[in-house]
């Protein structure tokens, strides 16, 4: 993978569903595939990258809990870059989570 210049960049999803349901996790890129990972309610996970040169890096991730799967762009160069990218997974879908704050 080539790399940019920039800071490292980290993203980070949230469990944010009820407390009885876990949720699978696999983010990947064109170039990363970060595996599969499961979130029990209220956990984190988080992964660190550096954009590459040209300021096309995405990551995208599907969502897996009972009955349902979803797809989502977790981080779009044009979109992240630079901002704090944390998502919590909601019912109705991933919302940013201001991590800080602790506030959707």
């Amino acid at each position: 993978m080539c790399e940019g210049s920039g800071r490292q960049q980290v993203c980070g999803i949230i469990n944010g569903l009820v407390p009885e349901s876990d949720v699978l996790v696999h983010c990947k890129s064109k170039q990363d595939d970060l595996g599969v990972h499961l979130l029990h309610y209220n956990a984190l996970y988080e992964f660190k990258f550096k954009a590459n040169f040209w300021g096309t890096t995405q990551f995208y991730c599907s969502f897996t809990w009972p009955s349902r799967i979803e797809w989502f762009d977790i981080y779009k160069f044009k979109r992240d870059a630079g901002k704090f990218c944390y998502w919590m997974i909601k019912p109705d879908g991933p919302c940013r989570y201001n991590r800080s704050q602790q506030e959707l």
